[in-house]
């Protein structure tokens, strides 16, 4: 047996005291010692189990800067993905206990990525100290009032209670492979999206009863599979194509299934760009807003929102223009910088815009193949655009334009819209972008700011 330092020991031995109170009051109250505690309890007593347990507790960041002592297996699921590789997909590992393929993307030409693993699955949370800090901000410009954390001993966040500045409060869980957020907003009106696993469910709600919800496996980054809902809420309904405030249904009442799960979406959103730690979101990850509109037959058509947060990884794969749209946004930003004290709020963005736009259309010109499924500046109406023939023009009545598209496939869209001052993304905004898109695409929208 391996001897154990002073400190060590002292651990070993509350470890042991713990696990022994916990073990009587689970036969006391059930009848029984769970499996996961007995051996918790063997571990204790073994110098050499104790030290690997405490090995397995070493804290490894990932890419994105976010603590984690384990993680999942991800893989792009298409058919390149190695047969061994996509053996993993879904299995947890320990970051000091690698499988014999290594970690996710350490083999050349691997696409696979890790994707945080909350917590230890060896360990219960309720056998953590989490530590638990509260933050309030006097700030009225500040999108949130107070925020409230319990962290793991390993860094990562276990849950949080925000209070934004509108009345609106969102509490989050992440748990194992298991998030889940909800929005109570103003009105008793509420959004709730649950993520386990492959499984995504959004619902929304009005006076504690639920109006609609949909569900759907995510089987692979790109292709989402409409579930039939269980019996109770209806599917998301989409009587029509989503469409702009006074020209149709979908937000004509505030407290529709379809304008409570914009809101409750786009909150979330928002402060995950605002405050990412507490929000679940990684320091390198991107922070999305995720649409998909189903055209197929389970239910009827029907729509889901949600907020995503991307890893580098699934990011570069998805839309992979943006690091240079990001790129090209900061060198406009440089570019007019000694101007800006000069320029209201307003000509400050339309430069901006402006450059992004006249770059974009030089490097289509000078490389059109490489550039072909970029545009700026993009007209649209009604699922049809400016690259179309006989599509919308430029200040036709009836259309809206969006900064930087990229056609990733005929049913995916990244939808990159460029932010030159402090405001988020709103309800309106999102509408007004779904509205003039092909029903049938799922669409990825994200903010891009200058110098970040």
């Amino acid at each position: 047996m391996v001897g154990l330092s002073k400190k060590l020991e002292e651990k070993r031995a509350k470890l042991a005291q713990l696990i022994e109170r916990k073990a009587f009051d689970a036969y006391f109250r059930h009848g029984v010692v769970p499996d996961d505690m007995q051996r918790l309890a063997e571990t204790a007593a073994d110098d050499q189990k104790f030290l690997d347990l405490c090995a397995g507790l070493s804290i490894k960041a990932l890419p994105d800067g976010r603590p984690t002592n384990h993680y999942t297996w991800r893989t792009a699921g298409d058919d390149r993905v190695r047969h061994t590789h996509a053996a993993l997909e879904g299995q947890v590992f320990a970051w000091t206990n690698a499988p014999s393929e290594g970690h996710p993307g350490t083999t050349p030409n691997c696409r696979c990525w890790a994707e945080p693993y909350y917590g230890n699955p060896a360990i219960p949370d309720a056998f953590l100290q989490l530590i638990s800090e509260r933050h309030v901000s006097n700030d009225p410009s500040e999108l949130w009032a107070s925020i409230e954390t319990l962290t793991r001993p390993d860094g990562s966040v276990a849950a949080s209670s925000v209070v934004m500045s509108d009345g609106t409060t969102i509490g989050s869980t992440f748990a194992g492979q298991s998030v889940s957020q909800h929005a109570a907003m103003p009105g008793d009106t509420f959004y709730r999206y649950i993520r386990s696993g492959e499984a995504r469910e959004a619902f929304a709600g009005r006076d504690g009863q639920v109006l609609a919800s949909v569900a759907w496996l995510r089987g692979t980054l790109t292709r989402e599979l409409l579930v039939p809902p269980a019996s109770g809420p209806t599917p998301m309904p989409l009587a029509e194509p989503p469409s702009f405030p006074g020209e149709s249904s979908l937000l004509q009442s505030a407290t529709s299934p379809f304008a409570i799960m914009m809101r409750g979406a786009t909150a979330i959103y928002n402060m995950a760009t605002a405050a990412p730690g507490p929000m679940g979101v990684g320091g390198g990850d991107l922070s999305v807003l995720a649409f998909k509109i189903w055209t197929g037959t389970n239910a009827g058509s029907s729509i889901g929102v949600t907020q995503e947060a991307l890893t580098q990884q699934q990011a570069a794969q998805i839309c992979q223009s943006l690091p240079e749209v990001q790129a090209w946004t900061n060198e406009a930003g440089a570019l007019m910088l000694p101007q800006r004290t000069s320029m209201r709020p307003s000509e400050w963005g339309t430069r901006i815009h402006t450059l992004v736009h006249l770059r974009v259309q030089a490097l289509k010109a000078a490389l059109p193949a490489k550039y072909a499924n970029i545009y700026s500046e993009l007209t649209v109406m009604a699922g049809r655009d400016s690259t179309e023939f006989g599509g919308p023009v430029y200040a036709q009545a009836g259309t809206s334009r969006l900064d930087v598209v990229e056609k990733v496939r005929p049913n995916l869209y990244c939808v990159m819209d460029i932010k030159a001052g402090t405001a988020g993304l709103t309800p309106t905004r999102i509408l007004e972008i779904l509205s003039k898109l092909p029903i049938g695409v799922q669409v990825y929208i994200m903010e891009v700011r200058p110098f970040e």
